[in-house]
């Protein structure tokens, strides 16, 4: 690095860049620095070819580099900003809030920011919290900008759900700045982690168990929900912060609970940092956040091809069900059956992640021997193994409820997953021109994705009826027919597990009845003794049409 130092303090060179002929040294290569990283080989004339050095904002010295040049680089190299965008600001009036905000203000006019200032009282340190509440709103009030506070009960929700101070703590808040945004339709949240954030949260998350999901670390920016969260100072680190408050005589609060070690972020700062650097490696810090940014690029990778193969292979069968089949999701290597699941789980909009030990049971799951299986996953969401292939749902299959009506014309059946109306017609048999027929789909018709089958229309001989009335019903224990094209009887259930027809669906198929005698298995074949004769003189049209899904 200080051959390199050396040179651009020596030499200026053309930057090469926004169609400048201006001569450059570093400062001027750093501020227009627009990649994941500051290459000074560009500079060094080597155009499009890879440059043989490449720099970390991190690994720059502040006796070359601003650190409000490196920010703004930084900001730059995420898309952060964009013109006329509204913020909200999560400032809790500690040192390194405060100077975001004050970074803020001196890039608004630059980008035309509208900065809205959030601050939320989490109810766990008394005076000292008001304290700090009513210094952000008082320097909101000098700066002339919008500021709003909220109180949480965080002990409450720690309570209620069983949670650590710290989690909940946590969860109040983005639940606030959500809906902040929310309510002054802002799209983007701005929060103060820095560098030893970084570090702390990945070892953290090392120690309680992680995959490469969790040990990216903090993203610089992340989509949660209708807002995006970006991180500005993750360049920075503490020590820096802390310089530049002094520096331009930024004003802060210190948080006295920050040392407080029964807090396991404040025990990794204090005790564990420390440690690593004093008998392991003295710059640990940096190795961890380097760390972080190689598990995020290994993350990034596999979600992306995740997606790939999700978008290739799944299909929605139902509302709330998603379908992968299993032979395609087993071929593909762990680390993507397991981002796949991920995926599968986030579209059907599981409030709750799920963690290593549930997308393990649930991959083991699918590699399991039978054509049918339940595995309940995670609250409301189940996984069930149906002939070949998995079906992610949001809510566990009620018992279907027993129900039998009498056949009428506009009869309007509940039938999960569709809503159905049968018509009845009485016809001479000459208006019968011709009997199409229809193969048996009993699966695809009821599981979803065969709508040119529909609607369902069968013709009966009224002579084999007889005069008796029909009824509609659901499948009853020991049911049993011989349908079109076979002499002997069978039972209703073989011929559903015959058919592949799902479990969950097996008691929601509706058949129609003649006395004792099932006469349709709807989707399926009329029985044998009932058809259409040469001697047929009168016909039975019974037809079922989809009017909604459940």
């Amino acid at each position: 690095m200080l051959f390199f130092e050396g040179i651009l303090q020596k030499t200026d060179f053309p930057c090469g860049f926004r169609s400048c002929n201006k001569k450059c040294g570093l400062f001027n290569i750093y501020d227009i620095y627009c990649s994941r990283y500051l290459s000074i080989g560009y500079s060094l004339g080597y155009g499009k070819q890879k440059p043989p050095l490449w720099i970390s904002p991190l690994d720059l010295p502040m006796s070359n580099l601003s650190m409000v040049k490196r920010v703004e680089a930084f900001i730059r190299e995420h898309r952060m900003l964009r013109d006329g965008q509204r913020l909200i600001v999560a400032v809790s009036g500690g040192p390194d809030s405060m100077v975001l905000l004050r970074l803020l203000q001196d890039l608004a006019p630059q980008y035309h920011l509208i900065l809205h200032v959030a601050h939320l009282h989490h109810g766990l340190r008394g005076r000292e919290a008001d304290k700090d509440e009513l210094f952000v709103r008082n320097y909101c009030r000098e700066q002339k900008l919008p500021f709003v506070s909220e109180r949480a009960d965080v002990r409450g929700l720690a309570a209620k759900k069983s949670l650590s101070f710290e989690t909940a703590a946590r969860m109040a808040r983005y639940a606030f700045l959500r809906r902040c945004a929310k309510k002054i339709s802002a799209d983007t949240i701005v929060v103060g982690h820095h560098a030893d954030d970084q570090v702390e949260t990945f070892l953290m998350r090392l120690v309680r168990g992680a995959g490469v999901r969790g040990l990216r670390g903090m993203l610089p920016a992340r989509r949660e929900g209708d807002a995006t969260i970006i991180r500005p100072l993750l360049c920075l680190w503490r020590s820096e912060i802390l310089s530049c408050a002094k520096e331009f005589g930024i004003r802060y609060r210190i948080d006295r609970s920050n040392v407080d070690v029964q807090f396991l972020r404040n025990r990794v700062r204090r005790r564990l940092v420390k440690y690593l650097e004093k008998n392991y490696n003295p710059n640990v810090r940096e190795v961890v956040r380097r760390s972080a940014e190689l598990f995020a690029d290994a993350y990034t990778y596999i979600h992306d091809e995740a997606r790939k193969l999700f978008l290739s292979i799944a299909e929605r069968r139902r509302k709330g069900s998603i379908e992968l089949p299993l032979k395609k999701f087993l071929e593909a290597p762990p680390a993507l059956q397991r981002e796949l699941l991920s995926i599968a789980i986030g579209e059907l909009g599981s409030a709750e992640a799920p963690g290593y030990n549930e997308l393990r049971a649930l991959s083991s799951f699918c590699e399991g021997s039978g054509e049918y299986g339940f595995h309940y996953l995670l609250g409301d969401l189940v996984a069930a193994r149906e002939y070949g292939r998995l079906v992610l749902s949001r809510e566990k299959e009620r018992e279907a409820e027993k129900y039998e009506f009498p056949l009428e014309d506009g009869r309007e059946v509940c039938s999960s997953p569709f809503l159905l109306r049968f018509s009845v017609k009485m016809l001479p048999r000459r208006d019968v021109k011709r009997l199409k027929k229809r193969p048996a789909r009993l699966a695809a018709v009821w599981n979803g994705g065969a709508d040119r089958l529909w609607p369902l229309i069968e013709y009966f001989s009224e002579d084999a009826v007889g005069g008796r009335p029909l009824t509609v019903r659901n499948r009853r224990a020991g049911d049993r027919y011989a349908p079109l094209g076979m002499s002997g009887e069978k039972k209703l259930m073989r011929i559903m597990m015959d058919e592949k027809l799902p479990h969950r669906l097996r008691d929601r198929v509706p058949i129609v009845t003649c006395g004792d005698d099932v006469i349709w298995l709807v989707g399926y074949r009329i029985a044998n003794h009932y058809r259409i004769t040469p001697g047929t003189k009168r016909v039975i049209e019974v037809a079922v049409e989809k009017i909604g899904e459940m």
